[in-house]
């Protein structure tokens, strides 16, 4: 409860006053990381031979990979962590070759604590329920009818007779079983979803003509959210929520409640955007975001970049004094092939084309070699007849030139290690 205090009188700290924090943070992260293998000769740009620190080497220490993270598990440890960080537990992050990340009480506290902060800058109500419709990790097949009563969302330190449950379903339920299943409860809940099946959603209610159910607000999950996303979705929801995040980081930054752009909770993690070459890239520069997060001693992540891009965006006319990212994050190692801007997601008219020509499946598009795409289907319970040439058309309307397209039909179309269902992907990732 102290630290979500702290953090919602710290937005609006003058900026001279985040700096500060910023550096005496970090001051005590490097002094710590430097008794790590992993860290003693990374460390040499900021640490004198005698243990003094000077930041002002910061930027000539270089960016640590997901691969590096592989290849360092045992190596980040530091030895005993302080005991004021409290107990260590073990974090499963995603990807085809998953990472286990060791994480502090106070490394979780922490990412709580910028939660609720980002929930109340846009009055979410932890008295309903959060309904999570995603790929539940328990399903390698097709299993329409699963859903899990799981814990209480909200402040922890609130009886959970005062917090709303959290209750998932399949995302391989058919969409009038969703459509349903949102209905039936007693009050409006939050919804979160991945763009992509709101996209599917979307298109199925102006398809059948049928009544979208109330729901308290919607909250994305697993993808980015561009604009035509917002606007296909407008018609039937709330505006969407946005909240970025990566598994082995945390929070990292959510979307501003009164202005564009995600803010950064710089109070919990230092972020960079830096180019090629990892220079800063300048305002309205796309590069590779690259996070420092400062509380997590079990596991110290220093300029980690997860594979994501983005830019940054200009001061926020909301007063916060928060660092502001544009709107849309992208990953591009899934992008793939084709003559258009996709980055982590299909883009939503190439979803429309999609659902329309495969109603009722569940579809991905794989890169497999440099000019060879490969589209896999699998219908869901109370799929109509899939029109082919349709889905080979709009493909072909958005691919490269001279690009082969394979379709597949399967009963196995599944999630990831991670529990995210990913509708495209590169089997040849760029990085």
């Amino acid at each position: 409860m102290r630290m979500t205090k702290s953090l919602m009188s710290s937005q609006f700290a003058a900026r001279d006053v985040l700096e500060r924090q910023r550096r005496d943070t970090l001051r005590a992260l490097l002094t710590y990381a430097a008794a790590s293998p992993f860290y003693a000769g990374r460390l040499s740009p900021v640490i004198a031979p005698a243990g003094e620190i000077d930041l002002d080497g910061w930027k000539d220490i270089e960016p640590m990979s997901r691969d590096h993270f592989v290849q360092a598990q045992g190596d980040l440890r530091c030895g005993a962590v302080p005991a004021a960080h409290g107990l260590i537990r073990i974090d499963k992050t995603l990807g085809s070759s998953p990472l286990r990340v060791p994480k502090t009480v106070m490394a979780d506290t922490a990412e709580s604590a910028a939660i609720l902060r980002h929930h109340a800058w846009h009055g979410i109500d932890h008295r309903r329920d959060l309904a999570q419709i995603l790929a539940l990790p328990v399903e390698p097949r097709r299993r329409q009818g699963v859903h899990v009563d799981a814990d209480h969302w909200g402040e922890p330190w609130t009886p959970e007779t005062e917090r709303g449950r959290i209750v998932k379903l399949s995302l391989f339920a058919s969409f009038r079983h969703q459509l349903e299943w949102l209905g039936a409860f007693d009050t409006p809940v939050y919804l979160a979803t991945t763009p992509s099946n709101l996209i599917a959603l979307a298109d199925y209610l102006d398809k059948t003509g049928a009544s979208a159910p109330k729901v308290a607000g919607v909250l994305s999950a697993g993808e980015a959210v561009t604009g035509d996303v917002r606007t296909l979705c407008a018609r039937h929801w709330p505006e969407i929520i946005d909240f970025y995040a990566t598994a082995a980081c945390g929070a990292v930054a959510g979307q501003c409640p009164d202005g564009e752009g995600h803010h950064v909770f710089s109070e919990i993690c230092l972020v960079e955007i830096l180019d090629d070459d990892a220079r800063p890239c300048a305002p309205g520069q796309q590069g590779w975001v690259t996070v420092t997060p400062y509380y997590n001693y079990a596991a110290p992540l220093i300029r980690y970049q997860p594979g994501d891009r983005a830019a940054w965006g200009g001061p926020c006319a909301c007063g916060r004094a928060l660092p502001v990212l544009k709107p849309e994050i992208s990953r591009p190692e899934y992008a793939i092939a084709l003559g258009i801007d996709a980055h982590w997601h299909a883009p939503a008219d190439l979803h429309r084309a999609l659902n329309g020509a495969l109603p009722e499946c569940r579809w991905r598009i794989v890169h497999t070699a440099a000019r060879t795409l490969e589209l896999v289907y699998m219908r869901m319970a109370g799929a109509g007849e899939p029109d082919i040439p349709g889905a080979l058309k709009a493909l072909r309307a958005r691919a490269a030139r001279r690009v082969k397209i394979d379709v597949t039909e399967t009963d196995v179309l599944g999630p990831g290690p991670d529990g995210k269902f990913a509708s495209l992907v590169s089997a040849n990732p760029r990085r």
